[in-house]
C-alpha cells in the first residue's frame, strides 16, 4: 500500500508530515529488528521474549497449570532443544507441537531453551526441601 504523503502549496512536507513519513518507513526495520532478536542472541532473556506462544499450554513460567502439558521449567536444556528440533521435523507426533516448532529457527530453540533451563521448577524445588 503506497503511502500518501501531503504536501505544502510550495511542495514541500510539513514537519508533522515528515516525521510520519519517516516513522512508517522505519516500521518495517524496526519488526525485523524485534524479530531476530532470538535469531542474534540465543541466551535465556532472549528466550524469555518470544516465549509468549509457550505459556498458552506450558504456563507463564513453564509451570503449566494443566496436567495434560509438560512443565518446561528447569528442563535439560539439551532435551528441550532436540525436542523442539523433533517436533519441527516430524519425528515427535503432535500437530500443535510441530506448528509452533515449524515456525522457529535454530537460534531461537536455543534461546527458548536456555530460557526454559535457568527457570527453577518450583515442584522439584520443593520436593528437595522436603
Amino acid at each position: 500500500m503506497p503511502l500518501t504523503v501531503l504536501r505544502n502549496d510550495d511542495g514541500s512536507m510539513g514537519v508533522r508530515t515528515a516525521l510520519r513519513v519517516l516513522a512508517w518507513s522505519a516500521f518495517p526495520a524496526v519488526l525485523l529488528g524485534l524479530s531476530s532478536l532470538a535469531a542474534a542472541d540465543p541466551s535465556a532473556s532472549s528466550g524469555q521474549a518470544i516465549s509468549g506462544q509457550c505459556a498458552a499450554c506450558h504456563g507463564s513460567n513453564g509451570m503449566a497449570v494443566n496436567s495434560q502439558y509438560p512443565n518446561l521449567a528447569g528442563q535439560n536444556y539439551q532435551y528441550l532443544v532436540q525436542a523442539l528440533e523433533h517436533f519441527k521435523q516430524g519425528d515427535r507426533n503432535n500437530a500443535i507441537m510441530h506448528g509452533i516448532a515449524s515456525g522457529l529457527s535454530k537460534s531461537q530453540m536455543q534461546a527458548l531453551a536456555a530460557y526454559y533451563s535457568s527457570v527453577q521448577n518450583a515442584s522439584c524445588a520443593t520436593s528437595k526441601k522436603k
